[in-house]
């Protein structure tokens, strides 16, 4: 049986909140206050810049989160399939049968191709993850450095503005009384006079232009994000086409197979449980069906019959919870791709994006499909449920009164 070669280790969620349940600011706008506003207050016109980019940068932590979720829904589903194999090849290959060979077939896909694309699967997300933490770091959180500038030379300016203009209005009071002014207080009016016009200059050049850095960066946002749009929707195209084909072409072994009837070809003779599990002390614990049915009654033929239903009806039992896996693992996965897709169609709602009607046509068809598709699987769970019960209420109920009757028999013989 072959395993997941990329098992996800739970990472520490990008979206946090604090003791009261309030959203933490982001690692964008935390150096941001903590470096950049440090220096000086944010003007009107950068605050603008600085809440539009903070909002990028929040959706990016949620759909990178979204997507490393997808990553375990995946895991998830994949273990479901992996265990549903090696349970039917399990219960069809104990007496060979006419659809043994048809189940096993079905069983490889589950343990291996599903397996294989899964994993595929798992690499391009994480490709998508790294294309937007690239954008976060390469191109976001560079900002930093070039609003910290823009803060440090407002800084300054306002400094030796603030400076000049006291020592203007000392010089000015001391002048008005009459008084003359020195050598050192001129000299030391022109200094911060020439400290006042550099940073002011430096103020002038940086002022506008960091505001139209930060602008054009946001504006350009869609050439990072038409990218992740057109990689995530083909990476899961390819995914469900590479599964298709296998998939069906041993559903079509099944029902061919089916057409022969269903029978045993090998029957096996049982002198003991065939399925059993050890309790703490070493006894061996018997199923529910087992232990009501009575113990062995020595004819071998009735035994082997009572060891084959024991088996079949342990078999029931766990064939329902792993269809329970399969369907929580598939319904979960769909939701998770509709909740994606929306929250890349979010991101398109304003006119002007190139690709803005690819991506609400794209969400708007993964909501139908998820609604349409999840309600279907919950059906079909559901009858699956229910027609292992009514084989467990017709087939293997009816071998209680059975048991019953041959025992007493027995024992009065």
């Amino acid at each position: 049986m072959r395993k997941s070669l990329f098992k996800t280790e739970l990472k520490k969620s990008r979206v946090e909140s604090d003791w009261r349940g309030k959203r933490k600011d982001s690692k964008f706008l935390t150096a941001i206050k903590t470096q950049s506003l440090k220096a000086s207050k944010a003007d009107d016109d950068l605050q603008a810049e600085i809440d539009n980019l903070d909002e990028l940068f929040r959706w990016g932590d949620e759909f990178c989160d979204k997507l490393t979720e997808r990553t375990e829904q995946l895991d998830s589903v994949t273990e479901a399939f992996d265990n549903l194999g090696s349970f039917l090849k399990e219960l069809y290959t104990y007496e060979q049968c006419t659809l043994t060979d048809a189940i096993c077939e079905y069983a490889d896909i589950c343990e291996n191709k599903i397996i294989e694309q899964n994993n595929q699967l798992k690499e391009r997300i994480g490709i998508e993850i790294t294309v937007l933490e690239n954008f976060q770091r390469n191109d976001m959180m560079q900002m930093v450095e070039v609003i910290t500038d823009r803060q440090e030379k407002k800084r300054d300016f306002e400094h030796y503005q603030a400076k000049l203009s006291k020592l203007n209005q000392t010089l000015d009071k001391k002048t008005g009384s009459g008084k003359e002014i020195s050598e050192g207080e001129m000299e030391k009016k022109i200094r911060n006079k020439e400290k006042f016009v550099s940073a002011q200059a430096a103020w002038d050049a940086t002022k506008d232009s960091t505001i139209i850095t930060l602008n054009d960066l946001f504006e350009a946002r869609y050439e990072t994000l038409d990218y992740l749009l057109s990689l995530h929707a083909q990476n899961e195209i390819e995914w469900s086409e590479n599964l298709k084909e296998p998939y069906q072409h041993a559903m079509e072994s099944v029902k061919a197979a089916r057409q022969s009837g269903s029978a045993i070809i090998q029957m096996k003779q049982e002198d003991g449980l065939v399925k059993s599990r050890t309790g703490f002390l070493g006894r061996t614990i018997k199923s529910k069906f087992f232990a009501d049915i009575g113990p062995a009654t020595g004819e071998p033929e009735f035994d082997t019959l009572l060891y084959k239903m024991d088996f079949i009806y342990i078999a029931i039992g766990e064939l329902k919870e792993h269809l329970k896996k399969i369907m929580d693992g598939i319904v979960a996965f769909t939701e998770g791709g509709s909740d994606l897709a929306v929250r890349l169609k979010q991101y398109y709602l304003k006119p002007g994006p190139e690709h803005r009607d690819s991506a609400q046509y794209y969400a708007d068809t993964w909501e139908r499909f998820a609604k349409s598709f999840t309600e279907n699987m919950i059906t079909l769970g559901r009858q699956l449920y229910t027609d292992l019960s009514n084989y467990e209420q017709n087939m293997i109920n009816p071998i209680y009164p059975a048991s019953k009757t041959y025992h007493e028999k027995k024992k009065s013989f």
